[in-house]
């Protein structure tokens, strides 16, 4: 613009929102006339671009409605999405998938605790094999006699075997 004539640049604005008074807008034409095929050709691409921006920010119809069954051809499309939709895009859900990723590393955590915490207990193991030996057979096996026990809960368990595994 260091080319562009001084009264071509106090103007151009003006000039392009079409707020310049007559007289002024002719003395802008009659200068930009005058000066040279560099500056009038800015000045077009301008005005081009001013009058795109104004149409492209024009304010739309607020009073446009949709057709008539606009609405049930939106709903029957989604509907047809969603049936055509593959079983796993259900996995593919957001908030589903999070959850699912949530779930599946606090059971992979837990897994790994069990596994790398040292083992469990001998006696719950034994107990397991016990009940698991119980059910499967139908004969339970001999119990310890309440006084060799010397713990009172080992006592507790051995005459809640007793009760459960009573047979007349």
């Amino acid at each position: 613009m260091n080319s562009m004539n001084r009264r071509i640049e106090e103007n151009l604005e003006a000039y392009l929102d079409g707020s310049l008074p007559v007289q002024a807008a002719e003395e802008f034409r009659a200068a930009l006339e005058a000066s040279g095929g560099d500056t009038r050709h800015l000045v077009d691409v301008m005005q081009k671009h001013s009058a795109f921006m104004r149409s492209a920010l024009r304010t739309p119809d607020t009073g446009a409605e949709p057709s008539p069954g606009f609405h049930a051809r939106v709903m029957d499309r989604i509907e047809a999405q969603r049936a055509a939709s593959p079983f796993w895009s259900a996995l593919l859900e957001p908030l589903f998938f999070r959850r699912l990723v949530m779930a599946s590393a606090t059971a992979i955590l837990l897994l790994g605790f069990m596994l790398f915490s040292g083992g469990a207990d001998e006696t719950i193991a034994a107990d397991a094999q016990n009940a698991l030996h119980v059910i499967m057979a139908g004969e339970p096996e001999p119990l310890l006699p309440a006084t060799t026990v010397s713990d009172g809960a080992q006592n507790r368990d051995v005459v809640l075997g007793d009760l459960t595994t009573y047979q007349e």
